[in-house]
């Protein structure tokens, strides 16, 4: 169900909307309803797992790169599940 309704948000959004998307800073970006749609739709995706180490704590979703910004629903492969410790080991830090 939930992930039949993203199917009709990614028909739902105009050329304009994503050009607007892709201009925001990226911070801005992370809090936009079109980011926590997809970020939502990735965590159902994969069970609200890491996709490392399978842990369900401190998920984020990771961009693997940044060009698909604004149209992640095209390119959903770039979106990785990480918990904080493997994201923290993505981005070579340290932090737990």
């Amino acid at each position: 169900t939930e992930l039949k309704n993203f199917e009709s948000y990614k028909d739902y959004l105009t050329e304009e909307e994503i050009k607007k998307l892709k201009s925001l800073p990226y911070k801005e970006y992370l809090k936009s309803e079109h980011w926590k749609t997809i970020r939502e739709y990735k965590l159902i995706d994969v069970g609200h797992r890491c996709q490392i180490c399978n842990s369900p704590n401190k998920l984020a979703v990771h961009h693997r790169c940044y060009n698909s910004l604004g149209e992640e629903f095209n390119n959903m492969h770039d979106l990785t599940v990480l918990c904080y410790k493997c994201h923290s080991r993505v981005h070579g830090k340290n932090r737990y």
